[in-house]
């Protein structure tokens, strides 16, 4: 199976008056995991699994969460299920990189990538925008 279609490249001002790019917030994510297990998994994984779970991401539901209420762990556990079962349909049941060890490796840093992405979320409205514009442009490629 091939990679997730790029979403359109829709800019938000970022802190410092730049704008981020959907390539600049995977950057982003990538420097916020920690060192060693994300350099196990490599950049290219990581991408891809802020791929699937922007694509993913339950918007619906998150945006009626309070930022630290308790139903947030609820979203988070359907939204590591979702990135699950979307990584699957890219790359079969089992990853050919790493086998079963691939969840044991990617499981504890996908928990992590996807609180970060919520906390971003949060940040600001232009946030929110965004992640709905990347989702919708992901869609709109084909992807219904």
């Amino acid at each position: 199976m091939g990679r997730l279609p790029m979403p359109a490249l829709l800019p938000v001002q970022a802190e410092g008056g730049e704008a981020m790019t959907f390539e600049e917030l995977k950057d982003q994510m990538w420097r916020e995991l920690p060192v060693l297990r994300r350099n196990m998994v490599g950049k290219r994984r990581i991408d891809e699994l802020v791929e699937i779970a922007i694509d993913q991401c339950p918007i619906q539901f998150v945006e009626h969460v309070s930022r630290g209420g308790d139903e947030s762990e609820v979203i988070l556990s359907a939204w590591r299920q979702a990135v699950k079962r979307g990584h699957c349909l890219l790359h079969g049941e089992h990853n050919v990189q790493f086998g079963p060890l691939f969840w044991v490796l990617v499981g504890p840093l996908l928990q992590i990538l996807l609180k970060k992405l919520l906390d971003w979320w949060f940040e600001s409205a232009r946030n929110r925008v965004l992640m709905v514009g990347w989702q919708r442009s992901m869609t709109s490629d084909g992807r219904d």
